[in-house]
């Protein structure tokens, strides 16, 4: 991680040039002493945010190091606080990631409070949730409260890595459904910009079928299978069930070839593979199912669909 000793007076974000700051000896007042002269400190702006930039004189300058220097001067100076490296090895940019060093490194790679940008370009900005955010969104809203908890914390709990997870988080944010504060212990976490049915209404336009594949077959692998499809529905509801019973498979957990005679026409079961993990043992979680079955042509399927959707909104 070790820098030049070259004063830089611009930085490369998503093949975007900023300009640089240097910052004086007299602007540095205030600073603690082992921080002005372990770092140089520049003024650096993204996106419409001003932040402060340092760039090591140190050979070696951890992620616990950097997570706690970052605290300090955010404190003092009220801005957020990126770090600069020539050239970052991958499992330094994961440690960082991991203790949410916000960081650039030469002109490839940024971690940075509004993108996580890679190889110069930066995607564009989605108009839908991603699988892994509307898992958690799905979470939040029927199983467990994900607010105010950090990143770290629901990698830590989810099936996700922290990478997934950040990106999740930004996906949610750009898409204008939560925002990032920090805690009295310095520690960022999220905050949803609303709760219960009006953060579901806000969220339905992004959201999808949990659904990506939809096959027959002749037997299931040892597992635990949740219903979905018809078979969940008639659980919740008292709707019958149909012939073949419908049941769900996490696409990442599960191969179809441990599906006996998977095929596209007949069979005594239906699997679904998901597109992002389960929630719920017996049957699938009841908002991905109304999201699964609201295209559905049978207008008893309706009925009962809407009644189990709004028994999501009536618990305690």
């Amino acid at each position: 991680m070790y820098n030049s000793a070259i004063i830089m007076n611009k930085v490369t974000v998503a093949g975007i040039a900023i300009p640089l700051r240097e910052w004086s000896r007299d602007e540095q007042k205030g600073v603690p002493v082992i921080y002005s002269y372990s770092y140089r400190f520049y003024d650096f702006s993204f996106k419409g945010s001003h932040m402060i930039m340092l760039e090591s004189n140190q050979k070696h300058s951890t992620p616990v190091t950097c997570r706690k220097t970052a605290d300090s001067l955010e404190e003092i100076f009220g801005r957020q606080v990126v770090f600069y490296f020539n050239n970052l090895l991958y499992y330094q940019r994961k440690r960082l990631i991991e203790h949410g060093v916000y960081y650039i490194s030469g002109e490839r790679e940024a971690f940075l409070p509004m993108l996580m940008a890679s190889l110069v370009k930066r995607n564009k900005v989605s108009a839908k949730l991603s699988a892994s955010a509307q898992y958690l969104l799905m979470v939040h809203l029927q199983a467990e409260s994900i607010e105010h908890r950090t990143l770290q914390d629901l990698a830590e709990s989810f099936p996700y890595s922290y990478v997934s997870i950040a990106k999740a988080v930004q996906n949610m944010e750009e898409l204008g459904l939560c925002r990032y504060e920090r805690d009295s212990a310095g520690n960022k976490s999220i905050v949803f910009v609303s709760a219960g049915k009006e953060l579901w209404e806000k969220s339905r336009p992004f959201m999808s079928s949990p659904v990506k594949d939809r096959y027959y077959c002749t037997g299931l692998p040892e597992g635990n299978f949740p219903y979905s499809g018809i078979s969940a529905l008639s659980i919740y509801s008292n709707l019958s069930p149909d012939s073949e019973l419908t049941v769900a498979a996490y696409i990442k957990d599960w191969k179809k070839e441990q599906f006996e005679n998977l095929n596209t026409f007949e069979g005594p079961h239906i699997v679904e593979f998901w597109r992002y993990p389960l929630i719920g043992d017996k049957g699938v979680d009841k908002l991905s199912l109304y999201l699964s079955l609201e295209n559905d042509p049978d207008p008893r399927v309706q009925k009962e669909l809407g009644l189990v959707f709004e028994s999501v909104w009536k618990r305690s």
